[in-house]
């Protein structure tokens, strides 16, 4: 079955990968569908990524590029990007490289046999250190205990329907709101399943996941999602 097809990309700092996730995108699209657009949110980069997402915006007119002067963040940045979006499904991509939009085909496989929301299971961190590793364990493995809910990977890159993002918007602020949208999604009874996925190291730019902030602003969301949720 054939689908339209939204892919959100936040970009920070990427000039040295930005370019090539841009060319695969357009190539992987234009193959899967004709009904396509490329969102990206442009996080306030220093560098020369917005000089080089406008290039291709102007030359694709299904590529729109959205320039923020102050950095909406991840989780700030993807809500924004799902408000613009106006397809069937939503893909979730990076700008650094890590994730392949090549994988996009096996996740609309899940599609077809009518789950709701596909999140893509990294087959290894092995890019990640002994703290990010741990990190990622907690982070995935504390909702399972408060909520009852299996995040299988909540920070990787995920296929929405629609009617899925629009029926789980989040409360949290933090990098918890999209593990918040997979919780909401099966507590509403959507499908959910996950589908192993390849992923790559940084080719540039700088993760931000693992810093202090966004450590304290994931636990805080956790909790007051729990509170809510009562």
């Amino acid at each position: 079955m054939t689908y339209s097809i939204s892919a959100v990309i936040i970009a920070k700092n990427e000039e040295n990968s930005v370019k090539k996730v841009i060319e695969e995108s357009l190539d992987v699209l234009s193959k899967l569908t004709r009904n396509w657009e490329i969102l990206v949110n442009d996080d306030a980069s220093s560098d020369k990524t917005g000089q080089i997402l406008d290039f291709y915006s102007k030359k694709y007119p299904k590529i729109k590029i959205f320039h923020q002067k102050k950095p909406l963040g991840i989780s700030g940045g993807l809500e924004f990007l799902y408000k613009k979006a106006s397809k069937q499904l939503v893909f979730i991509n990076a700008a650094d490289g890590q994730y392949t939009i090549k994988d996009l085909s096996k996740m609309l496989d899940k599609v077809d046999e009518r789950y709701d929301l596909i999140i893509g299971k990294r087959r290894t961190k092995v890019y990640y250190g002994i703290f990010r590793k741990a990190l990622s364990y907690i982070y995935n493995i504390l909702p399972e205990i408060l909520f009852g809910v299996k995040l299988y990977d909540a920070g990787s890159n995920k296929v929405y329907k629609m009617e899925v993002l629009k029926k789980t918007t989040p409360i949290s602020k933090s990098v918890f709101s999209e593990a918040e949208r997979i919780i909401r999604a099966q507590l509403l009874g959507f499908k959910i399943v996950s589908v192993p996925i390849s992923y790559f190291p940084r080719k540039g730019g700088k993760a931000t996941g693992a810093h202090l902030k966004s450590i304290i602003g994931a636990m805080i969301d956790m909790l007051k999602l729990r509170y809510y949720l009562k």
